[in-house]
């Protein structure tokens, strides 16, 4: 539950910045005027573009590594399960062992008893 926790907590980091990084693009995209006789500084532009690129980059990188944790964490979770249910049958054929453990047991307890009884009988 811990790792679960830490998990939680980073996902909400990563969304935040990743949405910040999509308002950021638009609006660098949207800043730019389309209108007749519209200038552009292509240096400027060309950082822009390069920074962009750079972000979605780091991005893309970022979403790799992830994607390797949550295959990671998904493996782990498929063992676990499958052990969970091993346990399970163990617990159930244990369960049937100590029931014919104690039905065995009483019945040595009564045929006990009933040697005494037959002792005690046989004593003039």
């Amino acid at each position: 539950m811990p790792f679960l926790n830490v998990w939680d907590e980073a996902d909400r980091g990563h969304i935040v910045s990743l949405s910040e990084t999509i308002v950021s693009l638009t609006s660098s995209t949207l800043r730019l005027p389309l209108v007749d006789g519209a200038k552009v500084n292509l240096l400027s532009l060309e950082d822009v573009i390069r920074s962009a690129a750079d972000v979605m980059q780091a991005m893309t990188s970022l979403i790799r590594y992830l994607v390797t944790k949550a295959e990671r964490v998904n493996t782990l979770a498929s063992e676990l399960a499958n052990t969970t249910r091993n346990e399970c049958v163990m617990i159930d054929g244990c369960k049937d062992l100590l029931s014919i453990l104690t039905h065995m047991e009483m019945q040595d307890c009564s045929m006990r008893t009933h040697i005494l009884q037959l002792q005690c009988d046989q004593q003039p």
